[in-house]
């Protein structure tokens, strides 16, 4: 294998990591968001793992243009606005599936990471419960274990070895 290649190239234990800390951060917003935003983004998450598996390819440019304009009427039809907290956020939401569809590398991964802690952050400007605030606590522990099996080493198997790291 190419030591060049396998320096960018995102370990599979990593994606494992990062679609379970993405799916910890975006459930709280399913109570909140409207049912076609978490329809999207359950088939960016499968669109992801078959990409991954190698049975489909990565959206093309106009195909992700497309996306994004259907994303963003969807949302001005289900908001009034594309202006506001409430949109915003499902904006962002989107973008962030999508961003998963494209994610290749580890400074991809490493966004999504960025990513999943800036949506951890925000979901307290909607809700401050002690529930929710331990839930949280959890979400940051997952996220943080994919951020650490993001420095794994190339393998196939999966490991709980990011999780007694963190």
């Amino acid at each position: 294998m190419n030591v060049r290649y396998a320096q960018w190239q995102l370990p599979r234990i990593a994606l494992f990591w990062l679609l379970i800390a993405q799916c910890f951060v975006v459930a709280p917003y399913a109570l909140r968001m409207p049912f076609w935003v978490m329809v999207s983004y359950v088939i960016c998450v499968v669109w992801r793992v078959m990409v991954f598996r190698g049975s489909w390819n990565t959206p093309s440019r106009p195909l992700k243009i497309l996306l994004l304009v259907i994303a963003l009427a969807g949302i001005y039809w289900s908001y009034g606005s594309l202006v506001g907290l409430e949109s915003s956020m499902a904006m962002l939401l989107i973008g962030f599936s999508l961003k998963l569809i494209e994610s290749q590398s580890r400074r991809d991964s490493y966004l999504l990471v960025y990513l999943a802690y800036f949506f951890i952050a925000t979901f307290f400007i909607l809700e401050q419960s002690l529930f929710f605030s331990a839930y949280m606590l959890l979400a940051v522990l997952v996220v943080t274990t994919s951020l650490m099996a993001i420095h794994l080493p190339l393998r196939t198997e999966f490991s709980l070895d990011p999780l007694k790291k963190t």
